[in-house]
């Protein structure tokens, strides 16, 4: 059924409206040799990416400092899926088929120094989703020619690059690849509709969610299909979708508590419906810019500090906003397609639009590398359109493919360009923050970044431009604090670390590195006070409990300091420090066997420790001589 017929048929005129492509081996050859030819311009246009080495914000907790994905055991696969409700190594959402395929990577020799054999598996799943898109654009419409040219525009479009390059946003490929995977399995289904096919999509839809929850809408996707271009909503298939509905309330349920205790909800629109509706009309203007200007991309949208309708892709979304409605309205006597693609996008982006606070950007190329798909189909159902115009139709062909090949060698070029400014994470963050001055996090990594490396004139300098735009960065004072600590500019360094959690009276890294630098000075009493704060907020914390005993010993307040390596002794029970600063607090209480006895356990503990061993040393003197006439 042309996609342009009238709305009113009837449920057999709906049911034959299912395409059902060729199976005769000459389209069979046809088919595998336009996916391999799409599949290998995408994976040649986004080659540059196993040369890239940048690593951006959350690539630390996911593949650098995470003890599960860098200790590869079953042990670690069996914690990413029974760590429902708190994940205990990422901060944010159950994703455990996203966390096991990392280990897997690094278990393969990925490192955070050698990024090629992560990379190597963003760049497959990439290049597997422009093929499985050809495939359901081709069941859907039943035309080779029309599903391959427009996966192959999906396949290099820049707006692609943030999810291939960012390892960490190995999540939004794996879940695109089942869920593209499940809208293919369910036009199977829909061709003859079966119990296992549709248990198949299912799986697959499970498994999209459990790589990212942004997936979880795909159950009212189906029903948009349903509507068109397959044409088969009816009770029936609204009721066969009812245990998709159910598996996807449970697992929003898991992701909405599994981020809430692993890093909290809450962002800028939440709760507040002007601020939402402010949002849609921002990305409104944001994505149609994106989709067809992608030049000058930067991977980091921060949320503006104030959202107002004078801004201007607010505003440019206010005045769009109408004008689409009643385009859409116009296109509805005509066809379905446009109603129903940006219907499709729309509710594929849904999750990311703040409802739920996961995040503090406005918006994300990543965000939409699933959802553009709603955008291809009224793209596929022209391009099949202008196949099908009669006498002209062999002129209107040349003239799409002369014109979609050259969009795609455009955008070939840019996704290229855009790769390689991932060659190194110094190159990526000055590009970022050259292209987006007040993307402050942008900024305050580059810093962090020269202050590893001991740049600390540049890194002095990119902290100072944080601060002067965005003077309440509570994570900026911080690094800028520990960069005077280091020059021994220690009284303006205390003022930027009180500074900052005067802002952020939650930041434990504040708290704790002021007691440290306090610490160093000797002012035991006062490194005590910022100390307890830190402990407030992470009691089982190691490092902090030891810290605060030696200070709290430091100003003869044994009792205290006692109870704080009791903590510490409970979380490392074979650590010697600890046995021996706990020596010295039982000494200062004059509970000298009890020191003794702490003494002799750490000299089991490190036999060669020569602090353990001058201290009991110097015990067993004072007592013998205390036990002399």
């Amino acid at each position: 059924m042309p996609a342009t017929r009238a709305h009113h048929t009837s449920g057999a005129s709906r049911q034959s409206a299912i395409r059902h492509p060729a199976t005769d081996s000459k389209q069979v050859s046809r088919l595998i040799v336009s996916l391999l030819a799409v599949m290998t311009a995408v994976a040649l246009t986004h080659w540059p990416v196993l040369s890239a080495q940048a690593l951006l914000l959350d690539d630390r907790q996911y593949i650098v400092d995470n003890p599960l994905v860098t200790n590869p055991g079953w042990d670690s696969a069996q914690r990413f899926f029974v760590e429902i409700l708190q994940p205990s190594t990422v901060r944010g959402y159950y994703q455990p088929l996203t966390m096991l395929s990392l280990m897997l990577d690094h278990a393969a020799g990925g490192r955070a120094d050698d990024l090629r054999v992560f990379h190597r598996t963003n760049l497959a799943l990439h290049v597997i989703n422009a093929g499985l898109l050809l495939l359901l654009l081709y069941a859907l419409f039943n035309s080779l020619w029309a599903a391959s040219l427009v996966s192959l525009l999906f396949g290099v479009h820049p707006l692609t690059v943030e999810a291939v390059a960012w390892v960490a946003e190995r999540k939004t490929l794996l879940a695109a690849t089942f869920a593209l995977g499940a809208l293919l399995a369910y036009v199977w289904h829909a061709r003859r509709p079966v119990w296992p096919r549709l248990l198949f999509c299912t799986l697959l839809y499970l498994l999209a969610a459990l790589a990212k929850p942004t997936a979880l809408p795909l159950p009212l996707l189906l029903l948009v299909l349903d509507y068109w271009p397959l044409r088969r909503l009816r009770w029936q298939t609204l009721l066969e979708k009812l245990p998709l509905l159910a598996l996807g309330g449970v697992l929003a349920a898991i992701t909405i508590e599994s981020q809430r205790r692993a890093a909290g909800l809450g962002g800028p629109a939440q709760g507040d419906p002007l601020a939402l509706l402010l949002v849609v009309c921002h990305n409104l203007a944001f994505y149609l810019k994106a989709v067809f200007w992608p030049v000058n991309l930067t991977w980091h949208y921060p949320f503006p500090r104030e959202l107002r309708t004078t801004q201007p892709l607010v505003l440019t979304g206010i005045v769009l906003a109408p004008l689409l409605i009643g385009l859409l309205i116009w296109s509805w006597r005509r066809t379905r397609a446009l109603v129903v693609g940006i219907l499709f996008f729309a509710l594929a982006l849904l999750p990311t639009q703040g409802m739920v606070g996961f995040t503090y950007v406005i918006a994300a190329h990543k965000f939409i590398y699933l959802p553009i798909v709603g955008l291809l189909l009224p793209l596929t159902a022209l391009l099949v359109r202008l196949r099908n115009a009669g006498s002209r139709r062999g002129t209107l062909s040349a003239g799409a493919t002369l014109a979609v090949v050259l969009l795609a060698a455009l955008a070939a070029g840019i996704t290229t360009r855009d790769l390689r400014r991932w060659r190194d994470s110094e190159t990526l963050l000055r590009h970022m923050v050259a292209a987006a001055p007040d993307a402050h996090a942008m900024r305050y990594s580059l810093a962090a970044l020269l202050q590893r490396r001991g740049e600390t004139a540049a890194a002095e300098e990119q902290y100072r431009e944080l601060l002067r735009r965005e003077p309440d960065h509570w994570m900026g004072r911080n690094g800028l604090a520990l960069l005077l600590w280091q020059q021994g500019r220690l009284e303006e360094a205390e003022k930027q670390l009180k500074e900052a959690v005067r802002l952020k009276r939650t930041f434990f890294e504040g708290y704790y590195n002021l007691g440290r630098l306090l610490a160093q000075q000797g002012r035991h009493g006062d490194a005590a006070t910022w100390l307890r704060q830190a402990a407030r907020l992470r009691p089982e914390d190691f490092d902090v409990q030891l810290r605060l005993g030696n200070s709290l010993v430091e100003d003869r307040q044994f009792d205290a300091a006692l109870a704080c390596y009791d903590v510490a002794l409970r979380l490392r029970p074979t650590n010697a420090l600890v046995h021996i600063n706990r020596a010295v607090a039982l000494a200062g209480l004059d509970r000298v066997a009890e020191a003794e006895a702490a003494l002799r356990r750490a000299l089991e503990l490190e036999p060669e420790n020569s602090a353990a061993r001058e201290k009991l040393d110097t015990l067993l003197r004072w007592r013998a001589e205390q036990q002399s006439p």
